[in-house]
């Protein structure tokens, strides 16, 4: 069996071109290395799983509605001191959740993926500044 042919009559891996990158530049590299993980972690059967990014945009999205809150209340300045100082403690601890999140849970992984009957699997990739190796 081949590979399917797509709408110029040439398969995916004839149609792939090579990708070229400036090997001088270490960032590029390091993310093109990564996306080449990914994708091979992908084509084991494991999905990506986006938990930990829908938890952050949430605290977010709380963090920032404080701040809206906080904004647009229709009192002036001594009327409005109650709601601004819970307004105010509400976005600051928003803030913090989501450093901790990141620090504690999310550290340096470039992805979270599960498989249908296999364990969870945090991918993380190091590469040191001014070095060519990748781990």
């Amino acid at each position: 069996m081949g590979k399917k042919p797509t709408k110029s009559g040439k398969s995916d891996d004839e149609t792939k071109k090579p990708i070229t990158i400036n090997v001088g530049n270490a960032p590029l590299v390091k993310k093109t290395l990564d996306e080449a993980a990914i994708k091979a972690v992908n084509d084991f059967g494991y999905q990506d799983d986006h938990t930990v990014a829908n938890i952050k945009l949430a605290l977010g999205a709380i963090a920032c509605s404080f701040a809206a809150a906080a904004y647009l209340y229709p009192q002036p300045f001594p009327k409005n001191k109650q709601v601004l100082t819970i307004c105010s403690v509400g976005y600051f601890f928003g803030s913090i959740l989501l450093t901790l999140l990141g620090l504690f849970i999310e550290k340096d992984y470039i992805l979270f993926a599960r498989a249908k009957y296999s364990p969870a699997l945090k991918l993380r990739s190091r590469m040191p500044r001014h070095q060519h190796l990748y781990t």
